[in-house]
């Protein structure tokens, strides 16, 4: 099902509108949604004469399908676990630097997050971390461990997981005592177990895509959520009784970074958006409009102060020097956590 999923939506990128104007260029990108504002793609097309045209989609496992795929279109925007073997791969292409001049604005911490800290084959785009959200009204101000929802054995308060593999077995086997991105087989079937576990609690409100879990949030039909800032931010300035934290020492930090499809033809145009995106004003308007935090280091000093200055969008640098980083870890060891994965969502 997933496979004629992606295949859908690399067949309509095929069958792009044919109404543009003699001389236009069409750029197609494939990205999840919610993730730039419509004023942003305006604009870059206003003043460029080049189209955007997004391919979008809700399911990370959809666009984790572009490892095993060959897309049409010319730009995606991937988990930065997913660069370097695209890249390897050969499905990805290098970037040129001297089309890029706005590099110079990103933090070279969310570089590093994807094994590509020269910027050779992605630009990060958004960045985050993992943790937990909760209702601090009904469970208490302390700050959460990861034994908050994977040592969940007598609660009876509602909490869901990431429709994620990797993030919910990752964050499980931080539980462990083990790392994000463990490749031994044992220590990932005994996160699967843990996992297992939770699924026949009758508070366990299911894997949940993020804009499920948004809206359970909202309706109070959870109260506790593994889960990513940026929603976490979303969720909190609507309801002054939910918290967000990363536990001390054991969190998870994500980004999602634009790739150029080897196979582009416009490669110049493609450039033209990067670099658009990573000036300091666009950034900034990215941000402020997504709730999502801004890799862009020129950008924050443009920021509202009630976005600049949030804690769960911006924490102390601790934070993001103790945070674990996804990384790819080869074709065995994600078809032994997909393999698990199945058997839990059965």
């Amino acid at each position: 099902m997933l496979k004629r999923v992606f295949f859908l939506i690399l067949t309509a990128l095929g069958n792009a509108s044919m109404t543009l104007a003699a001389g236009d260029v069409e750029l197609r990108i494939l990205a999840s949604s919610h993730c730039t504002p419509p004023s942003v793609i305006e604009r870059f097309e206003r003043q460029n004469n080049i189209r955007l045209r997004f391919e979008y989609f809700e399911s990370p496992a959809v666009l984790d399908s572009y490892l095993q795929s060959t897309p049409r279109g010319d730009l995606a925007l991937v988990r930065n676990h997913f660069v370097r073997p695209l890249f390897e791969n050969g499905q990805i292409a290098r970037l040129d630097p001297v089309l890029l001049p706005n590099l110079k604005n990103l933090d070279p911490r969310a570089c590093g997050q994807a094994s590509d800290s020269d910027q050779l084959f992605s630009v990060p785009y958004i960045q985050g971390t993992i943790g937990i959200i909760f209702r601090s009204d009904l469970l208490g101000p302390e700050k959460p461990l990861w034994y908050y929802v994977f040592g969940w054995e007598t609660g009876s308060i509602p909490f869901s997981l990431p429709n994620h593999y990797r993030d919910t077995m990752g964050t499980a086997l931080i539980h462990l005592g083990f790392s994000y991105n463990s490749t031994s087989p044992a220590t990932i079937g005994q996160a699967a177990e843990v996992i297992r576990a939770l699924t026949g609690h009758p508070a366990f409100m299911g894997f949940l895509d993020s804009d499920e879990t948004l809206r359970y949030l909202r309706e109070n039909f959870i109260y506790v959520a593994v889960t990513y800032n940026n929603l976490a931010a979303q969720a909190m300035a609507g309801n002054p009784n939910l918290d967000f934290a990363v536990p001390a020492g054991a969190g998870v930090a994500w980004s999602f970074n634009y790739v150029l499809n080897s196979r582009s033809q416009k490669a110049e145009a493609a450039h033209k958006w990067l670099n658009y995106l990573m000036e300091p004003e666009v950034a900034a308007e990215v941000s402020a409009w997504n709730l999502a935090t801004t890799p862009n280091l020129a950008a924050r000093p443009l920021l509202p102060p009630e976005i600049r200055d949030n804690p769960v969008l911006y924490p102390p640098e601790a934070v993001w020097r103790e945070a674990e980083a996804p990384r790819d870890l080869g074709p065995a060891s994600d078809s032994l956590f997909i393999e698990h994965w199945s058997r839990l969502k059965q």
